[in-house]
């Protein structure tokens, strides 16, 4: 839609509020500075950015963060936005994310596995909407905690394996993972 997007966006630091999708669709957009004064961003601001691979944060914001180039609330219990054009196969969730915010990986088409801990009680509505190649889960926790979060049966989770924490090799069979020698692996048993 906004093909001539500019690649880099500093917000003005008198800016509060970024609004429902204010840059839905630059689709040459690739970097995002939010400065400190920024109090509201609201939802899909950034959707549809496909070549959108980072979005930094002023450190003294006190509303949002950003990690790794992904935008978060404050307090790291939100992952609000992946950068959608973030050309990685796999993502691992923060241990500290509680929930997965509406929309937050939307058309992420170079996702096929993603970690998500055992600490997330919530997907919210669309969060892996579009992510046509998210294949496999590994999830946190194990598989009678899955059944029991409210977004085991997501839709948009349905498609994708699952695969169930266990430290030590389960003697069951099933779909279980470790992390590998370098602790940030995860690996099949």
């Amino acid at each position: 839609m906004q093909e001539n997007s500019p690649k880099k966006i500093t917000i003005p630091d008198s800016v509060k509020t970024i609004e429902r999708h204010a840059f839905s669709y630059c689709t040459s957009l690739e970097e995002v500075i939010i400065p400190e004064g920024v109090e509201t961003i609201g939802r899909g601001a950034f959707g549809g950015c496909e070549s959108l691979r980072q979005i930094d944060v002023d450190i003294n914001n006190g509303e949002y963060k950003s990690k790794d180039g992904n935008l978060y609330s404050k307090d790291g219990k939100v992952l609000i936005r992946y950068a959608q054009g973030k050309l990685e196969e796999s993502f691992k969730i923060l241990p500290c994310v509680e929930t997965i915010g509406e929309d937050a990986f939307m058309d992420c088409e170079s996702l096929k596995r993603v970690t998500i801990p055992g600490s997330v009680k919530r997907i919210e509505s669309g969060a892996f909407r579009g992510c046509n190649l998210l294949r496999i889960v590994y999830y946190g926790g194990t598989q009678e905690q899955w059944g029991k979060k409210a977004f085991a049966h997501s839709i948009n989770l349905r498609d994708a394996r699952k695969y169930f924490y266990s430290e030590t090799r389960p003697e069951e069979s099933g779909d279980y993972w470790h992390f590998g020698k370098d602790g940030k692996t995860p690996v099949i048993w």
